[in-house]
């Protein structure tokens, strides 16, 4: 049975890709005191980066996570470079959605 049935080809040719800290300006000026949370880079640069912000309860924190597009060692496969946005209470997402798409052939980000 292929698991990848339905998904799109990703191909990475000559691609741009935003830096860090194209990726860190565009998650703060949508949320300021993120942290960083985690990160993970291949040989193109970073490829998954996970902030959180705690929230006004002890067991709530929103997650902004940017992902770029294509298939990864760690089985991270996106069709999109994209930032999305999750509210979670007690390690559970109540909501996520995505709140910007970069543009690799024009190196430009879409609000959404």
């Amino acid at each position: 049975m292929n698991t990848n049935e339905g998904l799109p080809s990703i191909e990475q040719g000559n691609e741009r890709f935003p830096t860090r800290e194209d990726i860190l300006a565009q998650i703060r000026s949508r949320c300021e005191g993120v942290e960083i949370h985690q990160e993970l880079s291949d040989a193109d640069g970073l490829y998954f980066l996970e902030t959180r912000k705690q929230g006004e309860k002890p067991n709530e924190f929103t997650e902004y996570t940017y992902v770029r597009k294509g298939n990864f060692p760690n089985g991270l496969r996106t069709a999109d470079t994209a930032i999305v946005v999750c509210h979670c209470v007690d390690d559970v997402a109540q909501f996520a959605d995505v709140v910007a798409k970069y543009d690799s052939e024009t190196g430009e980000w879409t609000a959404l």
